[in-house]
């Protein structure tokens, strides 16, 4: 009887649902500001400097991707009561969570040049790690909690039909999430295909300025530019494909 009361969005998982949804970007956000507004007080010679209008364009940019997985995840878990909305939702605390910590901190040394020296990292370190033990708290609860299993129909029976988390329900998740030739509607399918092969065309191009240029921090720079558009161009493919109804 117990496995039947502990179903719906509640508890600890209502918790998850909100800080994904927007709690955590909102945070996120909130902290960015402050820093970046703390930096300009103490040195007010970086008022009108363009190295440091890239170093925050790039940092708004990688962290409205990782919010925007985050909050899709969080969207996710109210809506769509499918085991597609846990795996989504595992996947973004790793994105939104420790990738996204990391990218952030790796702007400093990629964009202002900023010498990465182990100082610098054991000064960086603290978010990161903070960041991938959460991660993995909240991993293992959507895994391991009843309450989850209930909702999403991990395994567990949902108005008298057994809706187990077979092999076949895994490859649904992964290549409903992947592949837009599994999307039903045609319009949004030839969408994700333009998002993708847009992406290609933009990793190619930075790959080209990459090799081409002889100042490494341009090729750094394309190279890391190069890697999250195309993560970006998947991302949204990602995003929308989970969304969307599969083909019968």
């Amino acid at each position: 009887m117990r496995a039947k009361e502990l179903r719906g969005v509640g508890g600890w998982l209502a918790l998850l649902a909100h800080g994904l949804l927007w709690i955590g970007p909102l945070m996120g956000a909130g902290r960015i500001n402050t820093n970046l507004l703390d930096v300009e007080h103490q040195y007010t010679a970086l008022d009108g400097n363009s190295l440091w209008w890239d170093y925050k364009l790039a940092t708004w940019l990688v962290f409205a991707l990782g919010a925007s997985v985050s909050a899709a995840a969080g969207w996710r878990l109210f809506r769509r009561q499918a085991p597609t909305s846990v795996y989504f939702a595992k996947a973004a605390l790793w994105v939104a969570g420790p990738c996204l910590s990391l990218a952030l901190q790796g702007l400093g040394p990629l964009v202002l040049g900023i010498p990465a020296s182990a100082e610098y990292w054991s000064e960086a370190a603290p978010p990161v790690v903070g960041a991938f033990l959460s991660a993995i708290v909240w991993t293992l609860y959507l895994a391991r909690s009843e309450r989850v299993r209930n909702t999403y129909g991990l395994g567990f029976p949902i108005d008298g039909k057994a809706v187990a988390s077979s092999t076949a329900t895994r490859r649904f998740s992964i290549s409903a999430l992947w592949e837009p030739e599994k999307i039903q509607n045609e319009g949004v399918r030839r969408i994700c295909k333009v998002i993708n092969v847009t992406g290609l065309m933009w990793v190619a191009l930075l790959v080209l300025i990459a090799i081409t240029s002889r100042e490494s921090g341009v090729t750094a720079f394309a190279l890391i530019a190069a890697v999250l558009g195309y993560g970006l161009a998947r991302t949204v493919t990602w995003v929308v494909a989970g969304f969307m109804k599969p083909k019968a």
